[in-house]
């Protein structure tokens, strides 16, 4: 079974994603960056969904870090924000990021995201 780590600070959040994910994929949530890189570090993920927007490391700082590591830079990376502007989507590409989710989640587009990437 895939494993997926979801990093939101927003507990709703967190807790939507994870009851979307459950059954089909081992689902670990963190609700900052820095407990998603304590996460990281004990366990290997096949996907991190990582919001944008969080206090203290931001997603795109979160990212920066998860990038320096040798063991966890190829882990694809799905953003995940309320924040959906060009600039947004256009910074998370640059950054290597496979995708850029809308919050709130639409089922299928998110599934539909997480499914894709993972094939």
């Amino acid at each position: 079974m895939k494993s997926i780590l979801v990093v939101d600070d927003n507990q709703i959040n967190l807790t939507i994603a994870g009851h979307m994910l459950k059954g089909a994929y081992d689902v670990s949530s963190a609700a900052s960056g820095e407990e998603a890189l304590s996460l990281l570090d004990g366990k290997h993920f096949d996907l991190i969904l990582l919001d944008v927007l969080m206090p203290g490391m931001d997603g795109f700082e979160t990212l920066a870090k998860i990038r320096e590591h040798d063991e966890w830079k190829d882990i694809p990376v799905i953003f995940l924000t309320a924040d959906v502007d060009d600039d947004t989507v256009e910074r998370a590409e640059q950054n290597g990021v496979k995708g850029v989710v809308a919050k709130p989640f639409k089922k299928e587009v998110f599934l539909g995201k997480v499914s894709e990437v993972l094939a």
